[in-house]
């Protein structure tokens, strides 16, 4: 598990941080596996259906590599694994400021075991961020 001073932890064990250029990868898969799930019919199964999370992780590497001083990424993680993430970019639109690119997660129920996500569009607001605008969240 990549190393953040910037840590906080849910009563569930839950661990929020700043992403690393080493959850690309995981991240990556995340936000496949929604698309997968949450976009059928917006669009085409056989593009859902394909291996979608090389794109996703060429995207991932470099949004997540230095300088990112417009944006912010908090993972989710819990026991080493990063069940979640949200990401957010700051100043991306002159009228509505930043934009949120939506939280993406894995429920975990109380015995450990994996639930089916939850979609949301509500991504939280990282610590110390302001806008003049609020901006629209964007999947």
């Amino acid at each position: 598990m990549p190393k953040s001073a910037d840590r906080s932890t849910s009563p569930g064990g839950v661990q929020y941080r700043e992403a690393t250029e080493d959850d690309a990868g995981a991240i990556a898969a995340l936000h496949a596996e929604s698309w997968r799930r949450h976009y059928r019919g917006a669009y085409l199964d056989s593009y859902l259906d394909g291996d979608i999370v090389p794109e996703r992780l060429e995207v991932w590497t470099i949004r997540l590599s230095p300088p990112r001083s417009n944006q912010c990424t908090v993972c989710a993680d819990l026991d080493g694994e990063v069940i979640g993430f949200a990401h957010t970019l700051f100043g991306h639109d002159p009228m509505w400021g930043a934009q949120g690119n939506g939280s993406r997660h894995r429920i975990v129920v109380g015995d450990g075991s994996r639930a089916r996500p939850k979609p949301t569009n509500r991504a939280p607001t990282p610590v110390g961020a302001r806008s003049e605008h609020r901006g629209a969240s964007v999947l």
